[in-house]
């Protein structure tokens, strides 16, 4: 039996009982790079600069039909970082990216075109030194909590964390605290413990805890773009076309 579907990752899939029940297996690495780098990005953007809070601003009114702006003539102060200062300008930023497959170095690229350093250091010290740090890496036993409170501990007050990468890598009650406790400035999330989450029972993130964190969110949903759907398409050829021909090299099971 033969079940083609098309996905950058296989964590989501039993491959110990796909082999046992003689199930091939193979992704398509890449082939969102381009997409899901360029979401990281727009997911800093709006972290950084708020936009989702300036957004309210302007769009929710009291009863009096006043918004924020309006009763206070300015609405900037909601702009400010855990460190109370105005937001970094993208000079100023040092960003850090944890995973450095197809998607990690297409965002390298990306961010030694915009801010002031991109390094690759150990761990520990781009915890410690980056303003921006971006979670591009997969889902294995070793990065489960990869982020979690001793890592938040040691962050920058200003640094922001984008996660496109998958649920359970940042540990969210962490997450959630540290941005309670003004140890870190904000964070974008692509990607949740359970999916898709509507409610607080499926993930903290979305309870009255995070209500008014500077958190920016979307629905697993940084992948989709119409050069991956072509990335993908031509990609699942090429996968048929090596099964046909005998090569199965590149399978994962």
């Amino acid at each position: 039996m033969h079940y083609y579907t098309h996905k950058a990752g296989t964590n989501h899939i039993d491959l110990a009982e796909c082999q046992t029940r003689g199930i091939r297996v193979i992704n398509t690495p890449g082939g969102t790079a381009d997409a899901v780098s360029e979401h990281a990005l727009a997911l800093y953007f709006a972290t950084r600069r708020k936009i989702v809070a300036m957004h309210g601003a302007v769009a929710d009114r009291d009863e009096n039909g006043e918004n924020l702006w309006k009763r206070e003539t300015s609405a900037v102060s909601k702009m400010r970082m855990a460190n109370s200062q105005p937001p970094n300008s993208l000079n100023q930023e040092i960003v850090g990216i944890f995973g450095y497959g197809f998607i990690g170095k297409r965002l390298e690229n990306l961010c030694r075109a915009l801010v002031h350093r991109a390094d690759r250091l150990p761990f520990d010290e781009v915890v410690e030194s980056a303003s921006v740090l971006f979670i591009t890496c997969p889902h294995t036993c070793e990065t489960i909590n990869m982020i979690d409170e001793p890592e938040f501990a040691a962050m920058r007050s200003d640094a922001i964390v984008i996660n496109v990468s998958r649920g359970g890598v940042v540990n969210e009650n962490s997450l959630v605290g540290a941005l309670q406790a003004g140890k870190i400035s904000g964070a974008g999330v692509d990607v949740f413990d359970i999916e898709p989450a509507s409610s607080p029972a499926d993930s903290v993130l979305l309870s009255e805890y995070s209500r008014d964190l500077n958190l920016v969110f979307s629905p697993h949903a940084a992948y989709f773009s119409a050069q991956t759907i072509l990335n993908m398409q031509n990609k699942m050829r090429e996968h048929l076309e090596n099964w046909i021909a005998g090569n199965k090299i590149d399978f994962v099971v």
